[in-house]
């Protein structure tokens, strides 16, 4: 917490709390993810005034749950205290004292756990059965493992007791600590395990008519494509004079002469160009691996970004966020922002908004030219002509 805070009374005070060994912890975190003082110090100082919330409630840091973070925003709001969200800075403590606490259990010696080992048939499932990406089973895996925990302890797991109300409180206890995406995302894996378990007859019922809704956005979205010339405007609104402009500049010449899903492009790492055969290599979609060739507007555009527009960094990930915390964009949403935020600047009004704009774009000029529906899906590395046809759509000419 030195980074943060000169003034010596004020850090032996920190280092009093209650909090003060997961403040450290929590310290660490946002030094590495680029935050400034500021913003910093008001966090960590909202954390040791929770601290001290708990303390005057005799509740020691083992026993604190979302319960006590949720109340305890609560008290500030009433006081009219809060100048900013709690909720970030709480949610990360929780998810901080779950990792430590989860450290604190002593391993099972020479012997994996009854949730270990049916996590990895889940793995062997989602990878030969459902040919998930190594990210999507690493995620569902994770998820599916915490729900077992939590109603088993780890060992021991018996599927066959298993009940509806063990999953909905499951669901529920996950939203109030996770954000909307988070919690659609978690409900998506627990869906997946439990028709895994039903396929593998673990379980007699189906238990995913138990989860409950979570908020979450519509994945039912009309398809259109940008005009050729709309596309330019995108890309003109991109000011390439700054970190975050070549950034998108790239981003979206990527989706725009390629045809890369968000996920791909999330998914890009410095290794995956080569300079020399001019190509860039791209994991899709069933765990695919596709080598395709740089346009030299795209190769252009890519050097631009690399040498006045990354950060610093030891990740190889490609692209990075330009605010703090400075992390890799990891998810296809960050991806569909700069998209949406690229409309707005060039005052393009679409019934849809997303990245795959632009992929629809790429596959209906490639018809217009001439190409052939499988040309086209080999370019798109389509599995089906089915797809290759949802991605060709009728231009609607946007005001």
């Amino acid at each position: 917490m030195e980074q943060f805070f000169k003034d010596k009374r004020t850090l032996a005070r920190l280092n009093q709390g209650l909090l003060a060994d997961y403040l450290h912890i929590f310290a660490k975190q946002l030094e590495a993810e680029g935050y400034g003082s500021e913003p910093a110090c008001k966090m960590i100082k909202l954390l040791d005034d929770f601290g001290a919330w708990l303390s005057r409630r005799h509740i020691s840091a083992e026993q604190i749950t979302a319960q006590h973070a949720e109340e305890f925003s609560r008290c500030r709001a009433r006081k009219r205290r809060p100048k900013f969200s709690d909720s970030p800075a709480l949610k990360r403590l929780l998810r901080i004292l779950e990792e430590q606490r989860a450290d604190a259990y002593e391993p099972i010696p020479s012997r994996q756990s009854s949730a270990d080992l049916l996590c990895d048939e889940f793995t062997t499932y989602l990878q030969n059965v459902r040919g998930l990406s190594d990210r999507s089973v690493s995620t569902y895996r994770y998820i599916a493992h915490k729900f077992l925990t939590l109603n088993h302890g780890g060992a021991g797991v018996a599927l066959s007791y298993l009940r509806a109300p063990d999953v909905t409180r499951f669901v529920i206890q996950q939203a109030k600590v996770l954000g909307p995406k988070r919690a659609a995302l978690t409900v998506c894996a627990l869906r997946s395990f439990l028709q895994f378990a039903r396929f593998r007859n673990y379980i007699i019922s189906d238990l995913r008519t138990a989860i409950p809704k979570v908020p979450g956005r519509s994945l039912t979205v009309v398809q259109k494509a940008l005009p050729m010339d709309q596309i330019i405007k995108v890309l003109s609104s991109c000011d390439r004079s700054n970190p975050r402009g070549r950034r998108d500049y790239a981003i979206i010449l990527l989706l725009a002469r390629l045809g890369l899903r968000a996920s791909e492009v999330v998914s890009l790492e410095l290794d995956d160009i080569d300079w020399q055969e001019a190509s860039i290599t791209v994991r899709g979609k069933g765990r695919s691996v596709s080598k395709l060739p740089i346009p030299t507007d795209v190769g252009e555009a890519l050097v631009d970004y690399l040498r006045s527009g990354r950060p610093r960094t030891s990740s190889r990930a490609l692209f990075f966020s330009v605010k703090a915390p400075v992390t890799a964009l990891n998810f296809p949403t960050a991806i569909g922002h700069i998209v949406e935020r690229a409309l707005s600047r060039a005052r393009i009004d679409c019934p849809r908004k997303g990245a795959h704009l632009f992929r629809h774009a790429l596959a209906t000029e490639m018809l217009r030219q001439g190409a052939s529906l499988p040309e086209i899906g080999e370019i798109l590395r389509h599995r089906s002509p089915q797809s290759t046809m949802e991605d060709v759509s009728v231009v609607v000419e946007i005001s």
